[in-house]
């Protein structure tokens, strides 16, 4: 059960819509919803011409900046206050001046679930945007990525998007909850070579019997990409949440991530639960 709702909000476009969509989800479950916002001031320096060659911080530009990004946290607060007090959650409220993933993971051991906007899923240094990729492989929590403009989140229709690994049996565990909702949840893996064996899926399908949930299973017969693959299923099935393990690492200051996760971060036209 989630009990604790944790949303990344901020005042670009988009940002309305996923705070409905996880009002919708704390609704569901009857949970706290916890509305967090976070960036980092800028920071440019102004070289001084000295025999050191020094470079110096302009603090008043500083100053500046950190008050113009109050300005721009109280109006993403008020907009924050306005939506949950039509939804008689309890909520709470959390703003942060350092960058917005960094931010987002610190809080996430407040929440059972945390719910952020698709991006561009490429973490940028310094933007309001949080890195749904980063923040996924950077927490111990499932991280519910919502598709630009999508207001609201009753999945009938789960496809788990199954490989037989350590990530995708924490994703299948974190998903219950959701699964115990919906109408119909198939477990689905590619099979890249006709003689190929695909691994867990009965033992996938007993774990949810054991909680009540009577799945099925379904071998998908690779044609392009494991992840073009699945989304062609996606389409075709109506899938409303896709439950995945996410692959990645991190590669100095960038994220590379595994094929299936990064087309369900860039591509997914429906929300995505990834655990990792």
């Amino acid at each position: 059960m989630f009990r604790t709702v944790l949303v990344h909000l901020d005042n670009a476009k988009g940002s309305t819509a996923r705070m409905q969509f996880a009002t919708s989800v704390a609704r569901d479950f009857d949970a706290t919803l916890i509305g967090i916002t976070a960036a980092q001031p800028h920071m440019p320096v102004e070289v001084y011409e000295s025999a050191m060659g020094a470079a110096v911080v302009d603090p008043d530009y500083i100053d500046y900046d950190r008050r113009r990004l109050e300005a721009e946290f109280a109006k993403t607060a008020e907009a924050f206050k306005q939506q949950v007090e039509k939804s008689g959650l309890e909520t709470a409220w959390r703003a942060s001046f350092e960058p917005t993933s960094d931010a987002i993971v610190r809080a996430a051991v407040a929440a059972d679930l945390i719910v952020v906007g698709r991006g561009d899923g490429t973490p940028i240094p310094n933007m309001q945007v949080a890195a749904p990729g980063e923040v996924v492989l950077r927490t111990g929590r499932p991280v519910l990525v919502a598709p630009e403009g999508q207001e609201a989140c009753h999945p009938g229709n789960i496809l788990v998007a199954w490989k037989d690994s350590g990530e995708a049996q924490r994703a299948i565990a974190d998903a219950i909850p959701f699964m115990k909702r919906a109408k119909q949840v198939t477990v689905a893996a590619v099979r890249e070579r006709k003689d190929d064996t695909v691994s867990g899926l009965d033992e996938a399908l007993g774990f949810l019997l054991r909680h009540g949930i009577a799945g099925q299973s379904k071998v998908i017969d690779a044609k392009k990409s494991a992840g073009e693959d699945i989304l062609d299923f996606v389409g075709s099935a109506k899938i409303d949440l896709v439950v995945a393990g996410a692959y990645g690492h991190s590669r100095w200051r960038e994220w590379a991530f595994g094929g299936v996760t990064r087309e369900l971060l860039l591509r997914s036209p429906v929300p995505c639960l990834f655990s990792h």
